[in-house]
């Protein structure tokens, strides 16, 4: 699935995104982008498992599709796999 698809997904529902992890923002949340745009996603440290990943480096999200109070969908990503 695409990030633009993604985003138009109702809450609570799980997807997977490939793209690549560009930015930290905060605590958690960093930026995922691939071909079709960007989406905020929470990566808790236990889903990052002590991994390096850079922004060259396709990931493969698994995660939830959720809103935060402001009305921003982000993920709440439950796996990541590192493909290159």
């Amino acid at each position: 699935m695409t990030v633009e698809e993604a985003r138009s997904q109702p809450i609570d529902t799980y997807v997977l995104v490939t793209g690549s992890i560009v930015a930290h923002l905060r605590e958690e949340y960093y930026t995922f982008r691939d071909s079709t745009g960007d989406i905020r996603v929470e990566i808790p440290d236990g889903v990052w498992a002590g991994r390096p990943v850079s922004p060259e480096n396709r990931v493969q999200l698994v995660g939830e599709v959720d809103r935060n109070s402001a009305g921003t969908v982000y993920l709440w990503t439950k796996s990541l796999a590192i493909l290159e």
